[in-house]
């Protein structure tokens, strides 16, 4: 998507653009240096924990002594879906003192309002944008998802492509009627993304791992339905789902196989 957006813009001299999506900062800053060059001020920022990656990106940490964070509550989440996007937040900003308060439930577009206060007695106010699309999923569900973001509107990131492909894909296959579907469900993924190791006492912060997590709990839910058993049936017997999602600064790649489990082999009498 950021090579898209990047051949898109190149002609258009004198032009501003301004995006979201889930790219690491290097790639990112490379493509702004590639923008500005052909002389188009463009700004990209992360779609994945936009509020992590301001305070990364646009805050100096050193010397802080208040943060206090207006969180979005919106209809279509979890009431502190936005609260817990803010992991490692509070590790990261030192002594200071961390208030997170929650804004009254509204379906406008996610942002939250941050406070800064410095020990020398600077202040701050920053609106941090949290792109986001409201969209019914893959269980005929409303929710409401991160989503990559270009001049004022929603646009389908590499990583939703990768995952709405997959789910398609896996759930219109021909499965057999009964349990286990597959003895081993092989999901190579190869796509960019945001790999951060923060200081040692901070999380890990990976989109990779996100869309991990997303591919496996997603497909435990799918085959829930396929088998007929009540949600959260620890019953469920699917097969082995193995979702593998690999760094890449080339195309994207979804490869989905199955495969059986390899059989050990036969003890072979020698007396």
């Amino acid at each position: 998507m950021l090579d898209t957006w990047v051949a898109e813009w190149m002609p258009q001299r004198g032009a501003t653009v301004e995006g979201w999506l889930f790219e690491g900062i290097a790639a990112r800053r490379a493509a702004e240096r590639r923008l500005q060059a052909a002389g188009v001020a463009a700004r990209f920022h992360s779609a994945y924990k936009p509020l992590v990656h301001h305070f990364l990106e646009q805050v100096d940490v050193a010397g802080l002594e208040q943060v206090t964070v207006d969180y979005p509550v919106h209809p279509h989440a979890a009431p502190r879906r936005f609260a817990l996007e803010a992991y490692p937040l509070a590790e990261m900003i030192g002594k200071a003192r961390l208030s997170m308060r929650p804004k009254p439930v509204a379906d406008a577009l996610p942002a939250y309002q941050i406070a800064l206060r410095w020990l020398d007695g600077r202040r701050r106010i920053d609106t941090v944008f949290a792109p986001n699309r409201v969209h019914v999923d893959h269980l005929g569900e409303t929710l409401l998802s991160p989503t990559a973001w270009l001049q004022g509107a929603p646009c389908e990131s590499d990583y939703e492509t990768v995952f709405r492909r997959a789910m398609t894909c896996l759930q219109q296959h021909a499965w057999p009627a009964g349990e286990p579907y597959f003895e081993r469900l092989d999901i190579r993924v190869d796509l960019p993304g945001i790999e951060w190791a923060p200081p040692a006492e901070s999380g890990w912060m990976s989109s990779h791992e996100a869309l991990h997590e997303d591919l496996y709990f997603s497909l435990l839910e799918v085959f829930q339905a396929r088998s007929g058993r009540p949600a959260g049936d620890r019953r469920l017997q699917p097969g082995q789902i193995v979702p593998d999602v690999r760094p890449s600064t080339g195309d994207v790649r979804l490869r989905i196989t199955t495969a059986r489990h390899a059989r050990p082999a036969p003890e072979v009498d020698t007396s």
